[in-house]
């Protein structure tokens, strides 16, 4: 009589978690693949790189656009495969907001990692190895590079706009460079910086043909930094929240006591993602709220099974 070889029960238990895994993973993928919407809901999310900047964002018909990419080891990728569905390979659009290395340092990571549709940055340039290694991958990878101006509507979607309210030309400081750009959906917004100083901000305030600059949620520039952040500025805003993305007990001070001072008297509520990690909001096009930040469940599964 010949044996029969039995799978251990976990190894049994194993296999059969991971095929509903696959399964269910598929059918994410494939609605992701096809873009088909699940809610109306704008979501925006500050991720916690450490001492850096890095924003991502989702619209309601799923299109999806990074701004920023914090530094090298902001961890950048990993921090995206928690928010998003599994087997989701693509980004419609990069944005570097200057070639800091604080900004920029992930997206080599994300090129190799994600096709990506568009990039859009400054006229201005860096003699970095990180940005070196950026401008070659994206000319490697055959990306749509479109420069920055003052003006330039982007549609991301059949409902959200991206606006750029700067830079207006180029500056010789990469951060007078950054872009500054205003993210719409019905009647909420999302205003974020780069590391725009004040006089970049007082401009864009100030400026004749600018469209009103009352935005929900604010944000702050180069990290909560006294070179950003004029009360004047944040007066004209009116935020609700104001988010400071920086990283924890980092040797710049950041966010600096006059900055956090000006935010607490302004009565907006002011966010630190040193504190909170990830910091997430959504938006109805009516009303913004912010959300518990919790990963992907897939996400979540796989770091149990990677112990």
């Amino acid at each position: 009589m010949r044996s029969v070889f039995l799978p251990h029960p976990s190894i049994l238990t194993l296999s059969l978690i991971l095929l509903i895994v696959i399964n269910i993973a598929v059918f994410i993928a494939s609605e992701q693949f096809l873009k088909i919407s699940t809610d109306d809901s704008l979501t925006v999310s500050f991720l916690d790189v450490g001492q850096g900047d890095s924003t991502y964002i989702r619209t309601p018909d799923n299109y999806e656009v990074l701004i920023d990419a914090g530094p090298r080891d902001g961890d950048v990728v990993s921090h995206l495969q928690e928010l998003r569905s599994f087997g989701d390979n693509s980004l419609d659009m990069i944005i570097a907001t200057h070639p800091d290395a604080d900004h920029i340092g992930g997206f080599p990571d994300v090129l190799q990692q994600y096709d990506v549709g568009a990039t859009l940055e400054p006229h201005s340039s860096s003699t970095s190895a990180v940005y070196g290694a950026w401008r070659i991958l994206t000319k490697e990878e055959n990306v749509p590079n479109i420069i920055a101006k003052r003006g330039q509507r982007f549609m991301i979607g059949a409902s959200t706009t991206l606006t750029i309210l700067a830079p207006d030309r180029l500056y010789e400081e990469t951060n007078d460079s950054s872009i500054i750009a205003l993210l719409s959906y019905g009647t909420t917004c999302f205003l974020i910086m780069g590391d725009a100083p004040r006089e970049r901000e007082m401009q864009i305030i100030s400026a004749k043909d600018s469209p009103s600059l009352t935005c929900d949620v604010l944000k702050a520039g180069h990290h909560g930094s006294d070179t950003s952040t004029d009360p004047r500025f944040l007066d004209g805003v009116k935020p609700t929240w104001v988010v400071v993305s920086a990283g924890k007990n980092n040797s710049y001070g950041h966010p600096h006591k006059s900055v956090i001072d000006i935010i607490q008297r302004s009565g907006s509520k002011l966010l630190l993602t040193a504190r909170e990690g990830t910091i997430t909001f959504e938006s109805n096009g009516h009303e913004i709220t912010k959300k518990e930040y919790h990963p992907v469940w897939w996400y979540l599964i796989l770091e149990e099974i990677m112990k």
